[in-house]
């Protein structure tokens, strides 16, 4: 993080990313599906520290630890239950960069996953090259932020 004070607007580059990333991933899914994109993940970012989770509750855990950065956070919700679960927990989510995948293409669901208002959205039944491909656009490019 820099931070110049030259310059008016106090213009702060969140340049950590490139260095040392904090992805964490969510998934109920051990193989199948979660194996997916646990694979999809390692492939394109192989160098990246990636923390997993499959419980709502260890997630929440780990995000009311104070993050190094503003954390990648990727959630493959199984069910419209699985959602909700996640759509909870919002207000830890808050800081976060979110991809999340859905685990349809109904209108509500789409709704719903919208709250949590994701970088980008994907659905279960999806390769996740493209979850990767965004990802990697994520750890590579810096997080600008004014102050």
């Amino acid at each position: 993080m820099f931070l110049d004070m030259k310059d008016k607007k106090h213009k702060v580059e969140w340049l950590g990313m490139r260095s040392f990333s904090n992805i964490i991933v969510y998934s109920k899914s051990e193989n199948g599906i979660g194996a997916r994109l646990q694979a999809a993940v390692e492939t394109v970012l192989p160098r990246v520290h990636v923390e997993k989770f499959r419980t709502i509750s260890r997630l929440s855990e780990r995000l009311h630890k104070p993050p190094l950065n503003f954390p990648i956070v990727v959630l493959l919700a199984m069910n419209r239950e699985d959602l909700e679960n996640i759509v909870a927990i919002q207000n830890l989510l808050f800081d976060s960069r979110i991809v999340l995948i859905l685990p349809d293409r109904k209108e509500d669901t789409m709704a719903l996953g919208h709250i949590l208002r994701p970088r980008f959205v994907s659905y279960r039944d999806s390769s996740f090259k493209d979850v990767g491909a965004v990802l990697n656009k994520m750890i590579n490019k810096p997080e600008t932020v004014n102050v």
